[in-house]
């Protein structure tokens, strides 16, 4: 993991050389992911894509392959393969500030079941909730579903200051 430590010193040209003395063979699919994740640093999305696909067919399914992937797809502009490369991240395995990054998403594709099912999700989870209810009764209202809209708005209130809900 030598070449993550230079990827996060924004020096590819340390992690290329390190990942080029790396045995593919023993972890092809930890090697690749490096890989994608060198290319879309560097803007080159249509190899990450590639080194990502070859990461997942080498059984390295993680939560993060996926959501890269997603993010490569979208700088390419195929909003369709980004859609397929979330839908295969799996709930049990996703950090709690991947929910709402994900319901982002959803939300700027338009799917707002999708963006819904992640924000619950979230709100569930976290203790800091008045975005979280307002990104929801947002969509709420844009799906025309006025009294959960309202309802969402009211808890963001409650959120932020207890007291100002008796006042609605």
């Amino acid at each position: 993991y030598m070449s993550l430590t230079y990827i996060l010193k924004k020096d590819f040209t340390g992690a290329k050389r390190v990942l080029s003395g790396v045995d593919e063979k023993t972890n092809p699919g930890v090697v690749q992911a490096l890989k994608g994740f060198i290319d879309a640093l560097e803007g080159r999305h249509r190899d990450a894509v590639i080194s990502y696909t070859s990461a997942i067919a080498n059984k390295y399914e993680r939560w993060d392959i996926y959501y890269n992937l997603c993010l490569s797809y979208l700088y390419l502009g195929e909003k369709l393969n980004a859609i397929d490369a979330l839908s295969k991240i799996s709930f049990a395995e996703l950090p709690l500030k991947m929910y709402k990054a994900i319901g982002e998403i959803y939300y700027r594709f338009g799917n707002m079941t999708s963006a819904i099912v992640f924000l619950d999700a979230a709100i569930k989870k976290s203790r800091h909730k008045s975005s979280l209810y307002l990104m929801l009764g947002d969509l709420m209202y844009k799906k025309k579903e006025f009294d959960a809209a309202l309802l969402s708005f009211k808890t963001v209130l409650n959120v932020e200051n207890p007291n100002s809900i008796n006042s609605l």
